[in-house]
C-alpha cells in the first residue's frame, strides 16, 4: 500500500493549522468563564452560549466578596440571562435564575417573584420555581400566597424537603397551627426520624 504524497501534504496542513488554532486559544483557557467570554464574541445569536456564560456567572457570584467587581458581574450575569431569553423567551430555567439573582444578591422580592412566577407559567412542573416564588412571598409577607406554592412544590413532590420547613414557618405566621402539625406529620411519614421536622412538630 502505498500512501498518496499528496496526501501526506493536506494531512500535514491540517495538523499545522490545527496545532496553531489550539495554540492560539491556549490564553483563552486560563478558566471557563474566561473561555465563554471569549466565545461569546463569536455566537452572538446562541441561547446555549448567553445562558452559560451567565449560568457560570451566577455560580462565581456566591464565591464573590460584596464590592464593585461582585456589582459588575451581577450586571454581566443580568445582561447574557436576558439576551439568551431575548432570542428563547420560553427558556423556564433562564427566568428562574434570573429571579434568584435579584432574590439573592439584589434582594429585590418583588422582582424577584415577577420572575418566579413567570418560570412556573413556562413550566407548571417546576417545583424549584414555585418554591422560589413562594419564597420571595415570604419576603414579601404575603403568607397565604407563599403557602400555596409551597404546597404546590410538595404536590409535585413530596420529598422536596425545604417545602416542609418553610411552608411550616408561614402555617405558624398565618396561626395555622392545625395546618402546620398535619404538614409536619405528613412530612415525617416521607422523611421517618428527621429532627427538624419533629422540631418543628413540638412547636406547633
Amino acid at each position: 500500500f502505498k500512501i498518496n504524497p499528496s496526501f501526506i501534504m493536506v494531512l500535514t496542513a491540517i495538523l499545522v493549522l490545527y496545532s496553531a488554532r489550539t495554540i492560539s486559544r491556549n490564553p483563552d483557557w486560563k478558566d471557563h468563564l474566561t473561555l465563554y467570554r471569549h466565545d461569546i464574541k463569536h455566537l452572538k445569536r446562541s441561547v446555549k452560549a448567553h445562558t452559560l456564560l451567565a449560568g457560570t456567572i451566577f455560580a462565581k457570584l456566591y464565591k464573590t466578596p460584596e464590592g464593585p467587581e461582585k456589582n459588575k458581574l451581577i450586571n454581566e450575569a443580568i445582561k447574557h440571562f436576558n439576551k439568551g431569553l431575548e432570542i428563547y423567551p420560553d427558556y423556564s430555567i433562564a427566568v428562574n435564575n434570573l429571579g434568584t439573582i435579584y432574590f439573592t444578591f439584589l434582594e429585590d422580592y418583588n422582582k424577584a417573584a415577577s420572575y418566579y412566577k413567570r418560570a412556573t407559567l413556562l413550566d407548571s412542573s417546576y417545583i424549584e420555581a414555585h418554591y422560589n416564588l413562594g419564597f420571595s412571598f415570604e419576603k414579601l409577607r404575603d403568607y397565604n400566597n407563599a403557602a400555596l406554592n409551597f404546597r404546590k412544590a410538595l404536590e409535585l413532590d413530596n420529598t422536596y424537603f425545604p417545602a416542609y420547613n418553610r411552608l411550616h414557618t408561614v402555617y405558624l405566621k398565618l396561626d395555622k397551627y392545625d395546618n402546620a402539625i398535619s404538614l409536619n406529620r405528613k412530612g415525617l411519614e416521607v422523611f421517618p426520624g428527621s429532627e427538624s421536622l419533629n422540631i418543628n412538630l413540638g412547636n406547633a
